[in-house]
């Protein structure tokens, strides 16, 4: 079964829910209201490209617009075209329909099965709207992790799909370490590289902590 199934990017839009048959996203949101530590640790050493897993750590006060679309790219290893005194900036970078669709491209050509959100209460609902669009079209594991109160309103779309709450970090370990060793491909380079992908002097992002070359799991000993 091909877990990132056929559709047509120019007819589709992150819209939620879709107006035809789709397969239901598959969601998991992960609570930790007081923001604590291991939480973010797990996510983030949960970033693991070459095995098909990547973590974003959302551009802060960011409201709508396509900027969410971009912080996927970017951790996907990809940046924005910039302008130049020969060329402007390219359309679709300010078209939020067309940034989620050269997302989900690049998901789907890199074969990314596990998308998790950092800070996710913080996004807005139609942010939200977009996520679970993006994980019906490409099939994959979409996992929200909230450090704080999540709105009601973004709390009511999930009432829409079938989902998972998480709030232990015991829980949380187990449900971002791999339950089976992916093997590593070899036709992306990009991914060999150890600390962030350098962004052009002049972009604006929100840098990630270097990846570590194993994910983070914590280890529980009864007291």
């Amino acid at each position: 079964m091909n877990p990132h199934p056929a559709h047509h990017p120019s007819k589709w839009s992150p819209t939620w829910p879709p107006g035809h048959h789709h397969t239901p996203p598959r969601v998991t949101l992960v609570c930790a209201p007081r923001d604590e530590q291991n939480f973010m640790r797990l996510a983030f050493g949960a970033h693991q490209p070459p095995t098909g897993r990547i973590t974003v750590h959302p551009t802060p006060l960011v409201k709508t617009g396509p900027y969410l679309a971009h912080d996927i790219i970017r951790a996907l290893g990809k940046h924005l075209p910039l302008p130049a005194k020969d060329r402007d900036l390219p359309t679709w970078a300010s078209h939020t329909d067309r940034s989620w669709r050269i997302a989900a491209a690049w998901i789907t050509t890199l074969s990314i099965s596990h998308l998790t959100i950092c800070r996710a209460h913080r996004l807005s609902p139609s942010h939200w709207e977009h996520l679970l669009a993006l994980a019906a079209l490409t099939n994959i594991r979409l996992t929200l992790l909230c450090n704080g109160p999540v709105p009601p309103k973004n709390l009511s779309l999930l009432d829409t799909t079938e989902h998972k709450v998480i709030d232990t970090p015991r829980q949380a370990a187990a449900h971002w370490r791999p339950s089976t060793p992916r093997q590593r491909p070899n036709h992306y380079p990009w991914w060999q590289h150890r600390a962030p992908f350098p962004p052009q002097a002049d972009e604006l992002q929100f840098r990630m902590p270097p990846q570590p070359p194993q994910p983070l799991t914590l280890t529980f000993r009864p007291s």
